[in-house]
């Protein structure tokens, strides 16, 4: 098994999610203390989000 790790600073939604897909990461494990992350721009990671999005596709 292989272990990567992707950060969220500077990435739109699509960006982001795109990463996870060109590398073709299907599973992901969300290990952050607090899961979430300030701003409004950076929604789509936080633990509520992630856990209702359906799919990655975009």
């Amino acid at each position: 098994m292989k272990v990567y790790t992707i950060g969220v600073y500077g990435s739109t939604e699509q960006q982001f999610f795109g990463k996870l897909i060109e590398n073709k990461i299907d599973t992901f494990c969300d290990i952050r203390q607090r899961r979430g992350v300030r701003g409004g721009e950076y929604a789509f990671v936080n633990s509520n989000y992630l856990q209702k999005k359906p799919d990655m596709a975009i």
